[in-house]
């Protein structure tokens, strides 16, 4: 649950765990008007405790989500960048073999020639 990569994240989750023990605790405290307690004040105020903490939990884990969409292109960018030169080395290796090859052909052919000329 508070196994964050992200600081800010992790911040965030405790501040959410915070504000809902806080929500739950003020609303027992503050419910009791003149001696009388008012379920309606205790209702209103645990619920938007509990729902502002929730809030903190939401961003934390956007902010998490986020963090690692983040490093995953960064892996995913690195992969890409040596397959890629891995590629160009491979193209430009079979370009000399072709080269080499269509040279060699050109001689023999020339060679051929010349001797069909004798």
């Amino acid at each position: 649950m508070f196994e964050r990569n992200n600081n800010v994240a992790w911040v965030l989750s405790i501040i959410g765990v915070i504000e809902i023990v806080a929500g739950v605790f003020c609303s027992f405290i503050f419910s009791n008007v003149d001696g009388i307690f008012s379920i309606s004040l205790f209702l209103l105020l645990i619920i938007s405790g509990i729902l502002i903490g929730v809030l903190f939990f939401a961003l934390s884990e956007i902010i998490e989500l986020l963090h690692s969409n983040k490093q995953l292109s960064i892996e995913t960018n690195s992969l890409l960048k040596l397959n890629n030169e891995k590629l160009d080395n491979l193209i430009h290796s079979q370009i000399k073999k072709d080269i080499a090859m269509t040279t060699n052909g050109d001689s023999l052919q020339t060679k051929n020639s010349n001797q069909s000329i004798d």
